[in-house]
């Protein structure tokens, strides 16, 4: 519940993880975007704001908002574009960490303190 967006890169690909508690939604996209014949890459955070019950989240380069569930650009520079979803999937953490023995979780901890379950 701490962590509604964190841009991140897994395997050479920059991707923005998203959550909307409010709707429980987990989605996934690629930071990179081509619009109008030209490229970004894209770093999101959150607005603070809401639209219909949904996250809105707002990118650094630009100051485009977005619509979380949807990846769509409401306002902004980006207006009317659409960012890639890559598919993902949400797991319990008891089931994420018997899949994935080396994985690595997110924490509430920001001092460096915290360490690998």
């Amino acid at each position: 519940m701490y962590h509604e967006s964190v841009n991140d890169k897994i395997g050479g690909k920059k991707l923005t993880v998203t959550y909307c508690p409010l709707c429980n939604s987990a989605i996934v996209f690629n930071r990179k975007l081509t619009y109008k014949g030209k490229e970004y890459m894209l770093d999101f955070g959150v607005s603070g704001m809401l639209r219909k019950s949904d996250l809105v989240m707002w990118d650094r380069q630009t100051q485009s908002w977005w619509q979380q569930l949807t990846g769509e650009a409401l306002s902004g520079k980006l207006k009317g574009a659409q960012l890639d979803i890559v598919p993902s999937s949400i797991v319990s953490l008891n089931s994420f960490l018997d899949t994935y023995l080396r994985g690595k979780v997110l924490s509430t901890v920001t001092d460096g303190s915290a360490r690998t379950i």
